[in-house]
């Protein structure tokens, strides 16, 4: 329902509710008035409440079309692009090798195996850990909180590329585009445990 101001009368407003003006007087005591907008004997009112319907029709459709652009772009980012399509080079996983034996090995294992409190890197248990969600979470998390105790020891760029050697390592194929380092844009490639 909307309530609009009509030229119809001094003191009069309407609030349409489906095809149906229900009409108050503001002078004097309240009053109820119901009229169909088709039957409404003065031609100005007609117009009137015909032009604010238009206008709330034209309001509701373009706000189902951004809903609707919204969804598209949505499902698009979800079901684009995956590890599986080549997101990383193999020479990107040859630096993160050497920087995955500097600063992780340690905790995490020489095989990616897992250590007393840190999780394997390998494998299935890895892979399902982060199905569902995506390259940018994971990018994400080894951002802000590895190596750790000293997560600023290794820049964002070193980071992408211990990202690319881990999916190397779990057998995630590479292709001909760097894997980037900012989080926004990873996000748009999904983590899928299994390949389609």
């Amino acid at each position: 329902s909307t309530k609009v101001r009509f030229g119809c009368g001094s003191g009069r407003s309407g609030l349409n509710v489906g095809g149906w003006v229900i009409w108050t007087v503001t002078s004097g005591r309240m009053t109820l008035i119901l009229s169909r907008v088709d039957q409404l004997e003065n031609a100005s009112c007609r117009g009137a409440i015909s032009q604010a319907m238009n206008y709330r029709l034209i309001l509701l459709s373009t706000a189902i079309v951004l809903v609707g652009v919204a969804g598209l772009i949505r499902v698009n980012a979800q079901t684009g692009r995956s590890i599986w399509d080549g997101v990383y080079t193999e020479e990107q996983a040859d630096n993160g090798a050497q920087l995955y034996e500097m600063s992780c090995a340690e905790c995490h294992g020489g095989e990616l195996e897992g250590g007393e409190t840190a999780p394997a890197l390998l494998g299935g248990e890895f892979m399902w850990a982060w199905n569902g969600l995506s390259v940018g979470d994971l990018f994400e998390r080894l951002r802000i909180s590895m190596p750790e105790g000293n997560p600023s020891d290794m820049s964002r760029s070193e980071k992408a590329d211990v990202l690319a050697f881990l999916l190397f390592r779990n057998a995630v194929p590479s292709g001909d585009e760097v894997l980037g380092d900012r989080t926004a844009r990873l996000r748009a490639i999904a983590f899928a445990a299994l390949r389609p």
